[in-house]
């Protein structure tokens, strides 16, 4: 603090009650104020009185860090304050000869302070520019627009103190450090992330008192959130579990419920105090929520220093399950609008993947359960590769905490191989699930459920290695078994005869394939009724094996019966349903029917992109089709028109005038034949 000009300045921490008071203290003596070293009086009052008279000149005042509402409205306790007395509110002087600029992390304080809210200014992350320039001037280089800096800024969200400690660190002459360096420890390394967060660099214009790290600076605010409201601090604590993008209202009420069931009803209210905070804010929906990057870390960090991680993340856990849908892996993809829901919910369970080790993965949660559900997931949308990371993480930790051989051990040992067998990775594959199979017969072990679904698995891989005939042996060993302990309407059963009915198929052996695909639509319909999606989806792989067989015309029964039921229950969403449309294109492709063929291989096409993308292997079979058969259209027309034979740019039929000198030199005229896919020109 000092005075320039008859004017003085003055900084007061509000962080605390005591803080403040040695603020007030500082300024008493400073300003030699008369009674301010009277140990009997009110300092703070009588140092606000002093500022309030104009004869003391003009003064501006900084009360930093003012985030405490209680402290700010609630008596403070000293044992010479009367009842009457509010908190620290009442001792910043109201008076024209003065002014009191407030700092807060706290929107709620700040409009309680203030009697206009337009006088409160909100100080939010720096613009990418500025936060360029104060890297510029904290390492003392020229201007930049170097990518390592902008990644930099951007790892840091543009906030002031993180970029100041990056600066700090990087400036050190041991170790040598560049930015890009510090950008890699950053972002790929969550331990060394953590560390350099952690790390309280020397700031000569920061509070003293207060720590420089930028994690520990969120500290400040969870300490405070927690200690007087104790129900935004489990709400905070969840809502960093979730990725902090569009963090969903129904599942965090859900698993905030579980957390503190006698504070369900405060969750609006915390929802409130966190925001005023901004330590959350609405995301571009404006139904879900979002969270910074650092206050998510942080916030992680407050949990596992507290103990409490694990059971924060097991509560969110435990409600993704709940919300995220169960799919039979004999299906094809998801379908009646659950795709988007699970396309919602994916990045949340991701974000909680990497949050669990191997012992919770396994042991008495079952959120095991859940990440078989997103192995699947994955499996459909084709990243083979992250449902084989999934599910081989599953394994491992089954292993670990409940043996080789059991139960839940040996089913994701057999989603593991199913997986690999996708990725076509089927040497590992057929190793897994002949290990379990083989363990299985020699502990007569061949009667329960586990060993017919990976016996089911394994010969479906066999067929793929060229051994289709160990793999028919095998399936009808296994459903010989199953329909003993059984009954034939059983799923697993039933996934069987679908894997022999393919395994068929790709031995061409179309007859046997057909019998077993009619079989297993029989037992959906009598069952679930025709309009199930298990009816429908086996009904369009009986209809794709008839084209095969060259029955094109119950195929084409069976496939328009699927297609317009499809339709009418989905519309155009779901691998089930482009598998039926692009089936029965094909059909009709083989039938001449081009115009139409195209028209559903479109459609199919656009529901593939919508679930794997434009890039995706998968998807690029359909469109090649499509083309092929407006090729043939094209060439079809042509021969039909012969107006347009000139515009063809793939086939020219060329007509020849020739002559042929005859033996007595008469001249003669003649024509060129042309042959080309049957169709003959003269």
């Amino acid at each position: 603090m000092r005075r320039i000009l008859n004017r003085g300045f003055f900084w007061v921490h509000a962080s605390s009650a005591s803080r403040f008071q040695d603020g007030y203290k500082e300024i008493a003596a400073r300003m030699q104020i008369p009674g301010g070293n009277d140990p009997g009086a009110d300092i703070s009052l009588i140092v606000r009185r002093w500022l309030s008279d104009p004869s003391n000149g003009t003064w501006l005042m900084v009360v930093d860090n003012a985030d405490d509402e209680g402290l700010l409205l609630d008596p403070i306790e000293p044992a010479n304050y009367t009842e009457d007395r509010q908190g620290l509110k009442k001792y910043p002087p109201n008076s024209d000869n003065g002014s009191i600029l407030l700092t807060s992390r706290s929107r709620r304080v700040a409009l309680d302070i203030v009697d206009y809210p337009e006088d409160v200014l909100d100080v939010g992350p720096m613009e990418l520019n500025e936060a360029l320039s104060l890297v510029q001037t904290k390492l003392r280089m020229p201007a930049t627009t170097d990518e390592a800096a902008r990644e930099l800024v951007h790892q840091l969200d543009c906030m002031p103190l993180a970029i100041s400690q990056a600066a700090a660190y990087i400036r050190e002459p041991t170790p040598l450090v560049t930015i890009k360096d510090y950008v890699h420890k950053l972002r790929d390394d969550p331990d060394e992330q953590l560390r350099l967060l952690c790390l309280a660099e020397r700031d000569s214009r920061r509070d003293g008192g207060a720590t420089n790290a930028i994690l520990l600076t969120w500290h400040i605010s969870f300490r405070h959130i927690q200690q007087s409201h104790p129900y935004a601090g489990t709400l905070l604590g969840l809502m960093s579990i979730f990725n902090r993008e569009q963090i969903p209202q129904a599942i965090l009420k859900a698993s905030y419920a579980a957390m503190s069931l006698r504070e369900a009803y405060k969750l609006e209210d915390g929802i409130a105090l966190l925001r005023s905070f901004d330590l959350i804010g609405l995301a571009n929906d404006e139904v879900s929520f979002r969270m910074h990057r650092l206050v998510q870390l942080s916030s992680r960090h407050w949990l596992r220093n507290r103990k409490l991680l694990e059971r924060t993340t097991h509560a969110v856990i435990q409600n993704l399950d709940s919300s995220f849908p169960r799919v039979s892996p004999t299906e094809l993809g998801f379908h009646c609008g659950l795709w988007p829901l699970c396309r919602r919910l994916l990045p949340h369970v991701e974000e909680t993947f990497g949050l669990v080790g191997q012992v919770e993965l396994a042991a008495g949660w079952k959120i095991d359960h859940l990440f078989h559900k997103i192995a699947l997931f994955y499996a459909i949308l084709g990243r083979y590769d992250k449902a084989v990371k999934v599910a081989w993480k599953v394994w491992q930790a089954c292993i670990e905490v409940k043996g080789e051989h059991h139960r839940h051990t040996l089913a994701s040992a057999t989603s593991l191989g199913r997986f690999l067998h996708s990725a076509d990775r089927n040497v590992e594959a057929c190793h897994i699930l002949n290990e379990i199979c083989c363990w299985a017969t020699n502990t007569s072990r061949q009667n329960e459920r586990w060993y017919w679904t990976a016996a089911a698995a394994l010969g479906e891989v066999l067929t793929m290695t060229g051994k289709t005939g160990e793999a028919i042996k095998l399936l009808d060993h296994v459903l010989h078994i199953a329909e003993q302990f059984a009954s034939k309407q059983d799923e697993t059963v039933l996934e069987i005869m679908e894997s022999l009915a393919r395994v068929y198929a790709e031995q061409c052996n179309y007859d046997q394939a057909i019998l077993q695909y009619q079989q297993v639509v029989d037992f959906y319909t009598a069952n679930h009724g025709a309009r199930h999606a298990s009816t429908l989806i086996n009904q369009a792989f009986l209809g794709d094996t008839l084209i095969d067989a060259g029955r094109l015309t119950e195929a084409e029964i069976v496939l328009r019966a699927t297609n317009d039921m499809q339709g009418e229950l989905y519309g155009n969403v779901g691998l089930d349903v482009a598998f039926s449309a692009a089936s029965l294109a094909r059909l009709l492709d083989q039938q001449g029917k081009l115009e139409e063929a195209i028209k559903l291989y479109d459609e199919a096409a656009s529901m593939y992109e919508e679930v794997w993308g434009a890039t995706a292997p998968q998807a690029a079979t359909v469109p090649a089709l499509a083309m092929d058969a407006r090729q043939s259209l094209a060439w079809q027309r042509q021969v039909v028109d012969p107006r347009s034979r000139k515009s063809s740019s793939n086939i020219q039929l060329q007509e020849d005038i020739f002559r042929v000198e005859s033996p007595d030199n008469d001249a003669a005229t003649g024509t060129v034949i042309v042959e080309t896919n049957n169709v003959r020109r003269n």
